[in-house]
């Protein structure tokens, strides 16, 4: 009895250890960050409830590093990465994210949303170079994402080329993946195809509190559609979001790139 004992105890144990276990870091801006949410529709809940059915067989940590109104750096009003001034280093946000977040081994890139307002594409293309050169050293061996971000429906917004601004910076984020062999998570794309299918309600209201269309009929004949103008996610959008990424974390473990 003793003896069958010990030997359950012994696969109990060698089942645990044999367990995968992985590290998730997401990086990028409010649309990455979104704290109107609840934490359990936030993207990182999402992503794990979703890989957990997907990898049944491994456990992951999702670490939500995003912030609202960043942009890589340097030369932005919030930057990302560090920066010196007259010959003094200022630790920025990378510094502490780093710091505090131990042996990751999937990292998602979100950023190029407030990026579009400091500097060219181009520039902004050297900036995400910079930042997954520096990601790589930090953490060997680090598999890295990069994404589009959010697609603004022209039928529900006041503006009459919505995702005009973004097009450029999103284009390098596109090629950028290509040329350096990284997965690309086309948010943008995604939510684009969910549009046009019929599923537009991607996006919180323009007074940031309202998440669904609970809203709405007091705001139909509004003739500047303002109301949807709002280019941040709600539960539907992350919920697409997250789906693009649990895909993304798939593939990178199965193929190790």
């Amino acid at each position: 009895m003793l003896k069958r004992l010990a030997v359950a105890v012994l696969l109990l144990v060698f089942s645990v250890s044999s367990a995968l276990a992985y590290k998730i870091l997401l990086l990028g801006d409010s649309t990455v960050n979104t704290p109107y949410l609840p934490e359990k529709d936030q993207v990182q809940s999402k992503l794990k409830e979703r890989l957990k059915t997907l990898l049944p067989g491994s456990t992951f940590e999702v670490v939500n590093g995003g912030q609202g109104g960043e942009s890589i750096g340097p030369g932005a009003k919030s930057n990302f990465i560090e920066k010196d001034i007259d010959g003094f280093h200022f630790y920025s946000r990378y510094d502490q994210v780093i710091k505090a977040n131990k042996g990751m081994d999937i990292i998602f890139i979100r950023y190029g949303s407030n990026d579009k307002n400091n500097y060219s594409a181009e520039e902004f293309k050297k900036r995400l170079k910079n930042l997954c050169e520096r990601l790589k050293k930090d953490y060997p061996g680090v598999k890295i994402a990069v994404e589009t971000a959010m697609y603004i429906d022209p039928n529900h917004t006041s503006s009459k080329t919505p995702n005009e601004g973004t097009r450029a910076v999103f284009d390098v984020i596109r090629a950028f993946a290509k040329e350096e062999a990284y997965a690309l998570d086309d948010v943008q794309e995604a939510l684009k195809t969910a549009t046009e299918a019929g599923n537009w309600d991607l996006r919180i209201r323009s007074d940031k509190v309202t998440l669904d269309d609970s809203k709405d009929a007091a705001h139909l004949t509004d003739t500047d559609k303002s109301w949807w103008s709002n280019p941040h996610p709600n539960v539907k959008g992350i919920d697409i979001i997250a789906g693009l990424e649990a895909d993304t974390v798939v593939k990178l473990l199965s193929t190790g790139k």
